[in-house]
């Protein structure tokens, strides 16, 4: 006599048997998992006056330049490419440059990347983490930042006194350096020091005040102190001597204190429109006054300048609203954003106009937008998941942050409103 087992088993066959006579197929389903880290290493070597060098792609352990394990569950797919230049000069000692990956997932039916990805869940060795966007559930483009590029600056090769403007010191520019030290000496004594001065000639003469015979040294220098991390000064450059008789010394009028660098306006360029310091910058005018303080608009883009004339980049806050100035070097640095972005701390949406404040910040408030609707918290980042909005609850898809409407998530009921009901 057979046992229950035993007919349970072979009523199974039975059935089986049956399904594939009728030309039916045995299909398992299995949820797809998500890709919740990335890992990403980095060997870029980039020597100072180089070009951008062409980048190459791989496995660990290959020689390539943007690398992934071969045991990860995801892998570059195309040539990583630029996103910033350099000019003439070529690569600068203490900059940083910008490159895009684009990774895919090697099976989306088992894996696929969801969500938002960021430095917390996106490692790179070798570089760092600017900004990540999906492209479906089966690609990823990663934003990398090198790390500043190393090296020791040349110095100046003349360094001489104006033959016709008296006490106007000059000296050949460095390409790649921003900034130098000078030194003026009377005979063996110091007069006077300027550190991280922006420009190759400066004019001494308020300071020689008593007759004597003088000199002064020069070398190339970092220009701010992240990039002494990177960059080492050049040997030092002495000039000629000038002798300033006791009818020709200066009355001591007139003096700068050039070592007082936060405001763009102790600049002596005759240059107007868009000037360039080191990696600042500010705006000048005919007239000699430059933008300061305010906003600024220029083919149809916004700018945002400080108290001292230099434009602004990040998060501001401005008339209360925060705003969104491009921080990237990409040929729109500076530019006031609108739209959807996406930073390392989530998602944002800044008022696209023409209603309301362009630029502002949605904060605390729902948007809704291609007949889909969203919530933006009171730090403006967009709601994900499951999220208290008064006394109701609402689930906002991760990834998307579209609001969940009329359907079931993990047994929990949302109506039409989005509203969990019990």
């Amino acid at each position: 006599m057979k046992s229950r087992a035993g007919y349970a088993k072979a009523l199974a066959l039975i059935c089986m048997s049956a399904l594939l006579a009728a030309g039916g197929s045995l299909t398992v389903f299995a949820a797809s998992k998500t890709i919740s880290k990335v890992d990403i290493d980095v060997k870029i070597e980039l020597e100072p006056g180089d070009d951008l060098p062409d980048l190459s792609y791989g496995s660990k352990g290959e020689g390539a330049n943007v690398m992934v394990s071969d045991g990860a569950k995801y892998e570059i797919v195309e040539d990583p490419e630029w996103s910033s230049s350099v000019g003439s000069s070529g690569v600068k000692i203490g900059s940083t440059y910008t490159f895009k990956v684009i990774l895919e997932a090697k099976d989306p039916d088992e894996y696929t990347f969801k969500g938002t990805y960021k430095s917390s869940n996106v490692k790179v060795s070798g570089g760092e983490f600017v900004s990540a966007s999906r492209s479906g559930s089966d690609r990823l483009k990663v934003t990398i930042k090198t790390d500043p590029v190393e090296g020791t600056f040349e110095a100046p090769e003349e360094a001489e006194w104006s033959d016709t403007t008296l006490g106007l010191a000059k000296w050949d520019s460095v390409d790649r350096v921003d900034a130098y030290d000078i030194t003026l000496y009377r005979g063996g004594s110091t007069v006077y020091k300027v550190k991280g001065y922006q420009g190759n000639k400066i004019s001494f003469y308020p300071y020689m005040t008593s007759a004597g015979t003088y000199s002064f040294k020069v070398r190339s220098v970092a220009k701010n102190d992240s990039q002494k991390d990177y960059a080492k000064s050049s040997d030092w450059t002495d000039s000629d001597e000038i002798y300033i008789g006791k009818e020709s010394v200066s009355d001591g009028s007139g003096k700068i204190d050039y070592n007082n660098q936060n405001s763009a306006g102790n600049n002596t360029t005759a240059q107007v429109g868009w000037i360039q310091q080191g990696d600042r910058w500010w705006y000048r005018y005919p007239d000699g006054s430059y933008q300061k303080n305010d906003w600024l608009l220029l083919n149809n883009q916004w700018f945002l300048f400080d108290a001292d004339g230099w434009m602004l980049t990040d998060w501001q806050y401005k008339n209360n609203n925060w705003y969104y100035l491009n921080p990237v070097s990409d040929g729109n640095r500076g530019v006031m954003l609108t739209g959807w972005i996406q930073t390392n701390s989530g998602w944002y949406y800044l008022n696209p106009g023409p209603d309301g404040t362009v630029g502002a910040m949605y904060r605390n408030q729902w948007l809704d937008l291609n007949g889909k609707r969203y919530y933006l918290g009171d730090s403006g980042a967009m709601y994900e998941g499951w999220r208290q909005i008064g006394n109701d609850w609402y689930y906002f898809y991760p990834g998307s942050g579209e609001l969940a409407v009329n359907t079931t998530i993990d047994t929990f009921y949302v109506d039409g409103n989005g509203i969990w009901r019990r």
